[in-house]
């Protein structure tokens, strides 16, 4: 795993894990992503924030999501905007962990998903990871840098 990506959704807000949620990006120190319905998770200008993907997402947070080797996606509702209408795809290249407590919610991944049936608290307490992504992090805050976006005079 050289390049992994954290993208949380509003379970961990609605399941009352900000706190474990910090604690486990400031030690796994990846880039993070977050869903509309998430935003107010992080700062703008937080250090791992790097977007918000999906058809009316961030075009780094899209390309992040396609270049990224290992997502784990905490309480995302996988709308179909969410994942460029097609989750086939998403994240394509990378291990992919989901974790809901809706068994509803995990029911939309096919065999290429692992899913964990799990409360994202209880989840993100017993959860130990680390490693150095310092240079990944660094990438994805510079891609982040250069969108660009461009109004049409109509």
């Amino acid at each position: 795993m050289n390049k992994p990506v954290i993208l949380a959704g509003y379970g961990v807000i609605s399941s009352n894990a900000e706190n474990e949620f910090y604690e486990l990006i400031e030690s796994f120190s990846v880039p993070v992503l977050l869903t509309w319905k998430s935003i107010g998770l992080l700062a703008d200008d937080h250090k791992l924030y790097c977007g918000r993907p999906g058809t009316i997402g961030q075009t780094a947070a899209n390309k992040i999501t396609g270049m990224c080797d290992f997502i784990l996606v905490l309480g995302v509702q996988m709308n179909l905007d969410q994942v460029a209408y097609n989750l086939s795809d998403f994240a394509k290249q990378a291990v992919k962990i989901v974790v809901d407590i809706d068994k509803a919610e995990l029911n939309k991944f096919d065999d290429s998903w692992v899913k964990i049936h799990a409360d994202i608290k209880e989840f993100l307490s017993a959860l130990k990871i680390g490693g150095d992504y310092g240079q990944w992090v660094r990438d994805c805050k510079e891609m982040q840098k250069q969108n660009i976006f461009i109004l049409e005079k109509g």
